[in-house]
């Protein structure tokens, strides 16, 4: 039983590293990219949301929290279902924020983008109560709502 739920959580994971490749396949390489002007900005919103979102879990915001995402945001978090809907990655987000004093802290790799659609790959170190408790590499797609960065499709990694 338990090698039959590892090669489905295989296939499942390779399924979502190939949609993700494919993607990135389609996206112009902001590093790359003629325009130094839109790679610099795409690389300043990507930042800006990152710190957004960190200072908003420090002030435990759930209402700035929740407008940092689309309304139909999936995350595919490590060995977890996939966490589907705006509202529902705030009360996800709000579980860990209960536990105590939560801190992320991100650090962007490579950005690439192309119109209102932007990747990005980074890794997160997680602090609660002070204390380092985990850390990943990532893999997010950002989409602009209404003139605003939004976490739109994210994908852990153990890292």
């Amino acid at each position: 039983m338990i090698g039959h739920t590892r090669r489905h959580l295989n296939r499942r994971l390779f399924g979502i590293g190939l949609s993700l490749a494919v993607l990135l396949s389609v996206l112009a390489p902001v590093a790359g990219a003629s325009d130094e002007d839109a790679s610099r900005e795409i690389w300043r919103a990507i930042a800006d949301w990152n710190r957004d979102f960190e200072t908003a879990l420090a002030r435990r915001d759930l209402e700035t929290i929740g407008e940092l995402f689309t309304e139909d945001v999936v995350s595919h978090e490590m060995l977890r279902p996939p966490i589907r809907g705006r509202q529902t990655m705030v009360d996800h987000l709000a579980y860990y924020l209960d536990m105590g004093n939560l801190r992320l802290e991100s650090r962007t790799e490579e950005v690439y983008g192309n119109g209102d659609t932007a990747v990005e790959i980074g890794r997160t170190t997680a602090f609660l109560n002070g204390a380092q408790v985990g850390g990943n590499r990532y893999m997010t797609l950002f989409k602009k709502v209404d003139g605003s960065w939004r976490l739109h499709r994210h994908v852990q990694t153990p890292g």
